[in-house]
C-alpha cells in the first residue's frame, strides 16, 4: 500500500470508512482532524475496535514523538 495524500479525516465520513473498512490507510499516513487546512497534520496509527487511533501535537517533531509512542502501545492492531 502506498501513502495517499493527506487525508482529512473530519470530512466525507472518513472516519467512519476507516472503522468499516471501506477507507484504508497505511500506519504513519499523514491526516487532518480539523475543518482548518492550515492546522497541524496528524498520523494515523490504526483502528482499534471502533476507535481511531491518531498521534496529534503542536509541532511535527511532536507529532512523530506520539506516533512512535503510539504506535509500540498499539502493535497488535497494526498490520
Amino acid at each position: 500500500m502506498r501513502y495517499q495524500k493527506t487525508v482529512n479525516l473530519w470530512i466525507d465520513n472518513n472516519a467512519d470508512k476507516l472503522r468499516t473498512g471501506k477507507l484504508q490507510l497505511q500506519s504513519g499516513q499523514w491526516v487532518l482532524c480539523s475543518t482548518d487546512s492550515t492546522d497541524i497534520k496528524s498520523r494515523f496509527v490504526c483502528v482499534a475496535g471502533l476507535s481511531v487511533v491518531v498521534a496529534h501535537g503542536h509541532t511535527n517533531t511532536e507529532v512523530n514523538k506520539r506516533y512512535r509512542a503510539l504506535l509500540e502501545a498499539y502493535k497488535h492492531y497494526v498490520r
